[in-house]
């Protein structure tokens, strides 16, 4: 491999390391809570427990909610970018 080939090497790989993440702490959380919630509303519905059903439809408001937050983080980080 060349200098050249060597460089390129070098400043993709740090590119691709210090790339921001694709989803913020909020985005993520709040798709683990509505995930987690649908899980445990639908075991719920298979013992036939409504007080689970209800807690599980209550943590996918919440992850709901959460993902929203971080969605909206987003569009104020992009929109003071530009």
């Amino acid at each position: 491999m060349g200098l050249q080939a060597n460089h390129w090497l070098a400043t993709e790989a740090s590119a691709f390391i210090f790339q921001e993440p694709i989803m913020n702490k909020n985005q993520v959380n709040g798709t683990v809570k509505d995930l987690t919630g649908k899980v445990q509303e639908e075991a719920g519905k298979l013992v036939g427990n409504k007080e689970q059903q209800a807690k599980g439809l209550l943590k996918q408001v919440e992850g709901k909610a959460e993902k929203a937050f971080g969605n909206a983080k987003e569009v104020v980080k992009d929109a003071v970018r530009k």
